[in-house]
């Protein structure tokens, strides 16, 4: 080899070295493959090239030759179990990730702190992924079928119980197609026999940006509430009168709210508001909160927003807020607590004891996914659900999934005493027949009513508790 073709050669391992360490992975495989023109029985070289692409162009290769170099090019190099914790967490293979993670840590030479924190952090989620992935199966998920999705973006589905239809936001009709920005306005589709009808476009509910992508029913008043995006923005409402949907009005807000409702909740009520606040941590970095605003009785005005719980809210974004009618359970979007990845769904019951929320849970398999899924909206019955994400299924970006929860039943009732009176605060206890161990109390509310969810098919006896005594005992 002349000294010329040496020097050059070497020019070349330093510069393939430097992509691969600074992990530009596409760079340095292209690097490394130069070199292998030059030089086709380097090892190093045919070693770093299958890491490369596992990493990039082909991640769901095989990686059966890059685990036969475990003996020999894996015990030269301490990065190999952390090279291969990655390509296994990237394929999906979370329990081997954890391992590979695992046999990095014992290997006894130098690894800096920040390469230590990092491998921490890969085990961390992908232990989250694996035991989340694991767990059985309590919903069903459908991807939204005929023509509601789109290949562009559809969020904030809302079911209308009366007329059987959904409302949502879509782009696949743009306006302006000059605009650089996505424009999204309101459609319907109306379901009938079972099948979902082509969606129609309301024009003069106003054009939406990906700012603002929320929008929230009043069932029971056929009312639509839209956030308008102007700089007086504010949030206007639509009733849906003599067949068709009216020109949105406007909504008396403080100055406090009217800048911070994009991704809105408003209760059926109409005195709470529930939405996504820009806050900072004592790092100085910027995230969403979920805050709330109820309206004062007496004067009609919106209270100052004030954080809805710190069980809540975390360090990382919480969004998309959603309130269960009876006002019990929380519904929300966080890249915080247990997130799998991106943004994924959690709930939390409202203890009315302890005026607390209780601990986020992340909702069971297969509801969250390792992308965004968002807007969680729950309907009249409580078993099933529409809500968005961008899930690898998805026909382009975000589109609409139907979640329903697999044999359950609403069990639902109010409680009045023998001269029609209403009873509040009763403890209904059911016991099931099925399960005698499992025992599912549910109070009654102001209206003396309740509501809970048993297994389908279940034969449930019940005890009756006011004011802390039995009333009755029912099988």
């Amino acid at each position: 080899m002349s000294k010329s073709h040496a020097q050059k050669l070497e020019k070349k391992k330093i510069r393939a070295e430097s992509f691969f360490y600074t992990e530009k992975f596409e760079k340095a495989r292209l690097a490394y493959e130069e070199l292998l023109n030059l030089e086709p029985d380097y090892k190093t070289a045919i070693y770093r090239v299958e890491i490369c692409s596992l990493l990039t162009i082909s991640p769901n290769k095989s990686t059966k030759m890059l685990e036969g170099y475990a003996k020999t090019q894996g015990r030269k190099d301490k990065f190999y179990h952390y090279w291969m914790a990655m390509i296994y967490f990237n394929q999906g293979r979370y329990k081997e990730s954890i391992d590979a993670c695992q046999r990095f840590y014992v290997v006894n030479q130098f690894k800096t702190k920040e390469i230590r924190d990092e491998v921490k952090e890969l085990q961390r989620i992908a232990e989250l992924r694996y035991y989340y992935f694991k767990q059985t199966s309590h919903y069903k998920v459908e991807h939204v079928s005929g023509k509601l999705n789109s290949g562009h973006n559809e969020y904030s589905p809302v079911y209308c119980e009366k007329r059987q239809s959904l409302l949502f936001l879509s782009s696949h009709k743009r306006i302006n197609f000059n605009s650089k920005n996505e424009n999204f306005h309101v459609f319907e589709a109306q379901k009938i026999k079972g099948e979902w009808h082509a969606p129609k476009m309301i024009h003069h509910l106003h054009t939406f940006s990906e700012q603002n992508i929320s929008i929230s029913l009043i069932d029971d008043k056929d009312r639509l509430y839209v956030y308008k995006d102007s700089d007086d923005g504010h949030l206007q409402y639509s009733d849906y009168k003599a067949h068709r949907w009216s020109v949105p009005e406007g909504h008396h807000m403080n100055s406090e709210v009217t800048e911070l409702t994009a991704h809105f909740f408003i209760n059926e009520e109409e005195n709470k508001l529930l939405f996504s606040q820009k806050s900072t941590t004592k790092d100085g970095i910027e995230h969403l909160d979920i805050v709330q605003s109820e309206k004062d009785t007496v004067n009609g005005t919106w209270q100052q927003p004030k954080i809805l719980s710190d069980s809540i809210n975390s360090d990382m974004d919480e969004d998309f807020p959603f309130l269960s009618r009876d006002g019990k359970t929380l519904y929300f979007s966080s890249k915080g607590h247990t997130s799998i990845g991106g943004y994924d769904i959690f709930k939390s019951e409202y203890d009315k004891v302890t005026d607390t929320w209780s601990k986020p849970e992340a909702l069971k398999n297969p509801i969250n996914s390792i992308e965004d899924d968002i807007q969680y909206n729950v309907t009249e019955g409580l078993t099933t659900a529409y809500y968005v994400s961008n899930k690898k299924q998805s026909k382009g970006g975000y589109d609409i999934y139907f979640s329903k929860e697999l044999d359950k039943t609403l069990v639902s009732g109010s409680l009045t005493d023998a001269d029609g009176g209403t009873i509040v605060g009763a403890k209904l206890v059911f016991n099931s027949q099925k399960n005698p161990d499992v025992f599912l109390d549910v109070f009654t509310d102001e209206k003396g009513e309740f509501k809970i969810k048993a297994d389908t098919g279940d034969a449930l006896s019940l005890e009756i508790w006011v004011e802390g005594e039995a009333w009755v005992k029912k099988d």
